[in-house]
């Protein structure tokens, strides 16, 4: 049994956690409190996760394989290891 559940008529989703249920209420309110703090970006966001935006704005890349690829985002990063020639567990 869920504790959270969501009282937008005829929804009724529930959810463990207050954050899921607060998070979901945003997708019926289009409610987004987490504006991009690039300047002239203009985009907001539902989910404070926003920094991924961000670097695809600013162009960062902190995420590096040892092939001198880089990507802006860990799972970009994480896919391409798996099909990189130059991965740590295709060099043993």
């Amino acid at each position: 049994e869920v504790p959270y559940i969501c009282q937008f008529p005829g929804c009724g989703s529930g959810y463990s956690w207050s954050k899921s249920l607060t998070r979901h209420q945003r997708t019926h309110t289009r409610e987004r409190p987490y504006p991009c703090s690039v300047a002239n970006c203009g985009m907001s966001f539902s989910r404070p996760d926003i920094l991924d935006h961000q670097r695809t704005d600013t162009g960062e890349e902190p995420f590096a394989c040892e092939c001198v690829q880089k990507f802006s985002q860990r799972g970009n990063l994480a896919i391409h290891k798996r099909r990189c020639p130059q991965r740590s567990d295709a060099n043993s």
